[in-house]
């Protein structure tokens, strides 16, 4: 049930919306709120506060302590509140059918806001050891570490269902890929990316009519759920559109957006390019070489395929393109490779 949109309760306290606020009480505001929600919520909400339209860059501050990401949720839920929404069905439980290819799009889509889907620590977990070899492998902190950050990012997104019903494990799973890529970095809530959209098979892209099963644009993130449950169910094949997509939106959000960036992975990237055009090249010209004709199209889509091999088929990539395999760790700071 959400707060009254007359008042906000930061720190303990309850302040009047339509009054004067402390200072502090608007810098949280500011700093920790407004740059998550679209321009015309952020004038909205600075109109009722009487705010300055100029507001600071927001700090990331996610991971502080949990009182501190209790505020935050409390204080986020008001301002969210302002949006007008209908109500949605409950996403169903976790089903094997989720990815059943015979399921039939609906006439509209079923809009999910994760700050409403209120997932317990030991549901998140089920799902994961279920499904995501990543997580299985890490210890028993980082495990902890991985579901505290799966958390936030599922908060602060919206999961759009093009089809007659959802499950709980859409949004466990797609988070999960997008905390996978980012889990060596700082910066992982990829905020310009608010809407994930999730359809039952391969799709139909809007702009030029191409047969998708996943993209990155706008502020949007589109994935096939059988295909990406596919890359899942086979998790040494090199494919897995899930990486490949949070592959393009962890760069988008760093060099496209520069908001939220993670700086280490931005310094680093130079080196990883580097590195990788020698490979770029000399994938063009053989016959049989470790990446698709799909990553051959432009060095973008070679990134995205470069992490789904790091992830997926760290032996090979290190054996045969050794330079490469140390320049996504160093980039991602995290190792793959598993000594047989």
């Amino acid at each position: 049930m959400p707060q009254s949109t007359d008042s906000i309760t930061y720190n303990g306290n309850t302040y009047d919306l339509h009054g004067s606020l402390p200072a502090d009480v608007q810098q949280f505001v500011v700093d920790s709120m407004l740059p998550l929600l679209e321009e015309k919520e952020r004038n909205e909400i600075r109109s009722i506060l009487q705010l300055p339209g100029q507001q600071q860059r927001y700090k990331n501050f996610f991971d502080k302590a949990d009182e501190v990401f209790c505020i935050f949720l409390v204080v986020f839920a008001v301002i969210l509140s302002y949006r007008t929404w209908k109500q949605k069905p409950v996403l169903s439980a976790e089903s094997d059918s989720a990815h059943d290819k015979n399921r039939s799009l609906p006439q509209g889509p079923l809009v999910y806001r994760g700050c409403d889907l209120d997932f317990s620590n030991g549901e998140i977990t089920r799902v994961l050891e279920k499904h995501q070899p990543y997580y299985k492998k890490l210890t028993a902190e980082e495990q902890k570490r991985f579901v505290r950050r799966l958390k936030k990012y599922v908060f602060i997104k919206t999961f759009v269902i093009h089809d007659k019903s959802g499950f709980r494990e859409m949004p466990i799973l797609i988070s999960a890929a997008a905390i996978q890529v980012s889990f060596g970095l700082s910066s992982y809530l990829m905020p310009d990316y608010l809407y994930i959209h999730v359809h039952p098979k391969e799709y139909i892209a809007a702009d030029n009519l191409r047969i998708l099963a996943g993209n990155v644009q706008g502020r949007h993130i589109s994935l096939s759920w059988k295909h990406f449950m596919d890359g899942f169910i086979y998790p040494e094949d090199g494919q897995n559109v899930g990486l490949h997509e949070m592959a393009h939106a962890v760069y988008s959000q760093t060099f496209l957006f520069q908001y939220e960036e993670d700086r280490a992975f931005k310094k680093a990237f130079p080196g990883f390019e580097l590195t990788a055009n020698k490979v770029y090249e000399k994938e063009q010209s053989v016959k049989r070489g470790m990446y698709s004709a799909y990553a051959k199209k432009n060095f973008q889509e070679f990134w995205a395929e470069s992490v789904e091999l790091f992830f997926e088929k760290p032996d090979a990539m290190q054996e045969r393109y050794p330079e490469l395999y140390i320049a996504i760790s160093r980039l991602l700071n995290q190792d793959t490779h598993v000594p047989g």
